[in-house]
Order: C-alpha cells, then sequence, then structure tokens
C-alpha cells in the first residue's frame, strides 16, 4: 500500500513488524486516530495521532497526558459501553468527515476481540475501508457501497475471500480457482487460500458482503 492514507486508525494489537511497516504506514497518513492503547504504537512510532479515542482503561495516563499537551483531541468514553474501542474510532472518523479509511495494528489481539475487528472493517465498505497488517490486507466488500475490488497482484499470491454475517454470492476471477456467482456461507472455507494467477484478482459481491485477503509474502 503505497498511494496517502486519509484516516488510519490504530488499534492495540500489532503484529510482529520486522519490516518498519507501522512507522511507514503512519508517516503516509493524513490523519491518525488512535483507538485506545494505540496511542502507544503512535508514539512509539514517531507519528503523535490527531485524537485518540476510548475508555483509556489499557492507555498509561503519562501516553495521555502526552497527547493532550500536544494538541490531540481526546474522546474519552465509560468504560460501561455498548462498542469497541475500534468501533468508537470508526464512529469519530465519519463524525468529522473521513472520506476513507484504512485499519492497522487491529487484528492479532484475542480471537474473541480480531473477530469483532474484522466485523468493525466490514461496516466501513461504504469508506471504502482497507485492513493493512505486516502479513495482510483486507478489502471489505459489500453489495450495496463496494461491490467491486481489482487489485494488481503477483502470481502465487495467496487470496482468500470470507463472508461474516449470513450467506452472499460472490464471484472471483484472476486466481487458480475462480468462483462465478457463487454462494459463500459464513466463514465458509470455499473461498479459503486461492493463489493468484499473476496480473488483476477481481473480487465482485453481488449480494451481501465478503473480506477480501490478499496474504504478504514471508520477507
Amino acid at each position: 500500500m503505497t498511494a496517502r492514507i486519509d484516516t488510519l486508525i490504530v488499534g492495540a494489537a500489532p503484529a510482529t513488524d520486522a519490516t518498519g511497516h507501522y512507522p511507514r504506514l503512519l508517516s503516509s497518513a493524513r490523519r491518525v486516530i488512535a483507538a485506545d492503547a494505540g496511542l502507544t504504537l503512535c508514539l512509539d512510532s514517531g507519528r503523535m495521532p490527531d485524537a485518540v479515542v476510548g475508555d483509556f482503561d489499557s492507555t498509561s495516563p503519562d501516553a495521555l497526558d502526552q497527547a493532550r499537551k500536544a494538541g490531540a483531541t481526546i474522546v474519552a468514553h465509560p468504560r460501561d459501553k455498548d462498542a469497541s474501542d475500534l468501533d468508537l474510532a470508526l464512529m469519530y472518523a465519519r463524525e468529522t468527515g473521513a472520506r476513507g479509511v484504512t485499519f492497522t495494528a487491529a487484528f492479532s489481539d484475542r480471537l474473541d476481540h480480531t473477530l469483532a475487528a474484522l466485523g468493525t472493517l466490514a461496516r466501513s465498505a461504504d469508506l471504502q475501508g482497507v485492513g493493512c497488517e505486516p502479513g495482510f490486507d483486507c478489502y471489505p466488500l459489500d453489495a450495496r457501497f463496494r461491490p467491486h475490488c481489482a487489485l494488481a497482484v503477483p502470481a502465487g499470491t495467496t487470496i482468500s475471500l470470507f463472508t461474516v454475517a449470513g450467506e452472499s454470492v460472490v464471484s472471483i476471477d484472476g486466481v487458480r480457482w475462480p468462483l462465478q456467482e457463487c454462494a459463500l456461507g459464513a466463514l465458509s472455507s470455499l473461498g479459503l487460500s486461492n493463489r493468484a494467477s499473476g496480473g488483476t484478482v477481481s473480487a465482485r459481491v453481488h449480494s451481501g458482503s465478503a473480506l477480501l485477503f490478499v496474504l504478504r509474502a514471508a520477507s
């Protein structure tokens, strides 16, 4: 991912990063929103976020005070709440005019947290959401807001296509095992571990929604 990012939402669950992925991503973002302890990753990477959103149950008071003194907007929520900090950060991004959102450091924590984070990503299709981690990119597709995604992908790249909410009808081309208007159940393994043929991978959601994963080769 090399294009300038409009709004980067930073979670509190970074993956192992041996390539400088997070500092590089943070430096390319026009605006950064830290979800709770995502603030720590921002500071460690040399980028003060524009806003910090959450209940701050996992953010050190010193880090929060540093952000406040630097002029970051602090959006505090009660600990008894009905949404994750990542959801609250997405909500704040919408309310403040985000034109596109990228999520990072959000998908390598506890399995239940990761599933919730993928749900947040899925709900960002109308903002052309992307999940961007050291090991993969993930693109939410939705028949209403973002039905199609075409990507230039090197041959042999692992591609997976999942639905996370009910049954969807999907197509995917440019892969070893294409699908054409195929019914795909939630978390079905039918879309797991395909291989890019080289050139353009094209995925379409005819009904419902899906997540398109593009795995990065290990360095």
